[in-house]
């Protein structure tokens, strides 16, 4: 496949992923070949004699010629899919170094765009459940002969365990629980590894105990208080100075914990900026925000023009003053280039996956990842999930005090199989495989949101690879992209 950017021409395979630009020469003959001529080296010796020497020129046509051979010009699509397998999924379930826990579904504010708001649809009713200590032991002891045999073998270090909501601080006698569950298991003192994500509302009240177990938390603030005006109170008022206060209430107390174990997150929407957040967040704590898009899965359609109205892509006001003001570690925050990084070789979205490439395991409809791949998910009312961001409705597994976990990894493997088929017809056609993110757990409609076709994808492409060229230092955070 051919993809012109404002500057070059480059030849990409989606077999092997590989990317990179072409001499004016070879550019050339594959432009004309695309175009059905044939073109001869005595042809491309008469259109490029005045710049380059027959030796030069032979060469070129030599390189154009291999990589024809290499079907480096080709648009070959055509992939082969598997299924993932009860032992996949076993093996996932039990390597999993990540435990997050649904503490409540409360919360206490009413964001605009909250995921389980009006702008959605198929997330399941919130009612506010609080999830009981005994589901959430069971679940941990569950692993405990299997972390224990993990250190003595010296497979594992550490286990993160995350809190999530809601609010995750409307329940703090549960986390302080759970934390304190772990702490008497006799592993190392920091084998497990405590976070939350939280709206920052209830941080003040607690901060004592997330100073002393070394919480890590990510506080979630839209930038200064106008950008942070869809965040608010259920009374409707805007939460950002309760939320400045809980947090400089933290710095205040403990700087050191403050430096190491708080972050920022923000979501990007028509009242803020990614520059404009960025800036007041570092010049007001020195920290740099991790960012997030609305999501754009199951918008309810009566309410889709107000969505569209809110939403923004975070690279669309971006501007080249602000990337070329960067530095290097805070380049490094966010991926700019996700879109070709993923499209080209050697690209692995987490660290399970450079596994499976060694061990080739089968190519899959869709980017829905294989259950527990990255986490163990478990609900207020018990129900097991492969993440948070997965509805209710593809419950994979149960926890019960009595009757344990339970788990049928073949039966979850023949779901998770039957789940994904439906859109394989589609990903067949699609150009977009290498790069997809679409979660089939997630969507309502048997269509794919990331679904593109030919010129679809070529125009993609093209629009990053302009976009590395005119601010080529971005690319050394693209290092698995290959450029020959």
């Amino acid at each position: 496949m051919l993809l012109q950017s404002n500057h070059n021409i480059y030849s990409y395979n989606h077999q092997s992923k590989y990317l990179f630009p072409l001499h004016p020469i070879v550019a050339f003959i594959a432009l004309e070949t695309r175009k059905g001529r044939e073109v001869n080296l005595e042809e491309v010796e008469k259109n490029f004699i005045k710049d380059y020497t027959n030796k030069e020129i032979n060469l070129f046509y030599q390189q154009y010629l291999y990589l024809k051979e290499q079907l480096c010009f080709e648009a070959d699509i055509n992939k082969t899919y598997g299924t993932a397998g009860g032992d996949w999924i076993r093996e996932n379930f039990y390597s999993k170094k990540q435990i997050v826990f649904e503490v409540t579904e409360g919360c206490n504010l009413q964001c605009t765009y909250c995921a389980y708001g009006d702008f959605y649809m198929n997330r399941g009713e919130r009612k506010g459940k609080t999830l009981d200590f005994a589901l959430a032991k069971t679940l941990l002891s569950h692993f405990i002969p299997i972390w224990k045999e993990a250190v003595a073998n010296k497979t594992i270090q550490q286990i993160a365990i995350g809190f999530y909501g809601g609010e995750p601080l409307l329940n703090y006698e549960l986390i302080a629980q759970i934390v304190e569950y772990c702490e008497s298991l006799g592993f190392e003192k920091d084998f497990f590894r405590f976070s939350m994500t939280t709206n920052g509302i209830l941080i003040k009240k607690y901060r004592d105990f997330l100073i002393e177990k070394n919480v890590h938390i990510t506080v979630s603030l839209d930038g200064n208080k106008d950008n942070n005006s869809y965040r608010v109170l259920k009374s409707g008022d805007n939460s950002f100075d309760i939320i400045i206060d809980g947090v400089n209430s933290i710095k205040e107390k403990n700087e050191e914990y403050f430096e190491k174990y708080v972050e920022f997150i923000t979501v990007i929407h028509d009242k803020n900026s990614l520059e404009n957040t960025f800036n007041f967040i570092k010049n007001y704590y020195g920290k740099i925000p991790s960012v997030s898009p609305l999501s754009t899965e199951n918008v309810d359609p009566l309410k889709q023009e107000a969505f569209d109205k809110m939403y923004k892509d975070f690279m669309s006001d971006v501007t080249g003053d602000f990337l070329l003001g960067l530095t290097d570690s805070e380049l490094g925050k966010y991926d700019f280039l996700s879109t070709l990084r993923k499209n080209c070789q050697h690209h692995f979205e987490y660290f399970m996956s450079v596994y499976y490439a060694k061990r080739k395991m089968p190519i899959l409809p869709t980017g829905t990842c294989v259950p527990f791949s990255r986490k163990t998910f478990l609900t207020t009312e018990g129900k097991i999930l492969p993440c948070e961001r997965v509805s209710i409705n593809h419950a994979i597994g149960n926890v019960d005090e009595k009757e344990g976990v339970t788990l049928d990894f073949d039966a979850i493997a023949e779901y998770f199989n039957n789940t994904t088929s439906k859109y394989k017809e589609e990903c067949k056609n699609c150009y977009n495989k290498n790069g997809c993110g679409f979660c089939t757990f997630k969507c309502s409609v048997d269509k794919c949101s990331e679904f593109m076709d030919e010129q679809k994808f070529i125009e993609t492409m093209a629009y990053y690879l302009a976009f590395v060229e005119k601010y080529p230092h971005l690319y050394k955070y693209t290092n698995n992209l290959i450029i020959g």
